[in-house]
């Protein structure tokens, strides 16, 4: 099983765009687009951007647990990870998006 990038309607006119390793594990949910065109380019987006460590806005919620943001060209979020207990589980989680984002199979799930 390889890595998707999956695009889903959300309803009639909302569409999003999910990241699944191989293991079919969510690790990056973008935000909804009103448009299956603006999911396309966030996953173009994801491609071109996510060598870049400038596009990950980690962040720490009340709880403890980490996420980040990837952002887009102009520093915009694009999409939220998943929530991890610990620093070294989002660094791993990063990593794996580096890894497999430029190689993911594009799923147009509408």
């Amino acid at each position: 099983m390889t890595a998707k990038m999956i695009i889903q309607a959300v309803n009639s006119d909302t569409y999003r765009l999910q990241f699944t390793t191989h293991d079919g594990d969510c690790i990056l949910e973008c935000e909804p687009r009103k448009s299956k065109s603006k999911a396309i380019e966030d996953a173009e987006t994801l491609r071109r951007g996510v060598m870049e460590d400038g596009r990950y806005a980690v962040q720490r919620n009340n709880q403890g647990h980490f996420a980040f943001n990837f952002l887009g060209e102009s520093g915009e979020p694009i999409g939220v990870s998943a929530l991890f207990p610990t620093p070294e589980g989002l660094g791993k989680a990063i990593a794996v998006l580096k890894q497999l984002a430029p190689v993911a199979v594009l799923v147009d799930n509408t």
